[in-house]
């Protein structure tokens, strides 16, 4: 009689964790630069947003991998109403003034 494969145990998981030490350490390093480097912007760059939304935010980020995801897609410094017009940024469209 044949037995069914036991489900993973903890003793396998501690087993592959030691095998993969160096990888996992390196990727959550990653992670970790990643993360804060965004949270560092998001404080920096967003001075008029209220403390709650920053701090919303930096939780989110905290979520591997999907928190950059969702800060990326959903997360804007300016509503588009509130952008600045293109003569803020160095452009001149007005055609009277090049005649």
């Amino acid at each position: 009689m044949t037995h069914a494969p036991s489900p993973l145990q903890w003793n396998d998981l501690t087993l592959w964790v030691e095998r993969n030490f160096t990888g996992i350490a390196i990727v959550a390093g990653i992670w970790l630069w990643i993360t804060l480097v965004l949270i560092a912007r998001l404080w920096h760059h967003s001075g008029h947003l209220p403390p709650g939304r920053k701090i919303f935010w930096t939780a989110v980020l905290g979520i591997p991998f999907l928190g950059w995801l969702l800060y990326g897609g959903l997360f804007r410094i300016y509503p588009v109403t509130d952008m600045p017009a293109p003569e803020s940024a160095g452009m001149n469209l007005d055609k009277s003034d090049s005649e």
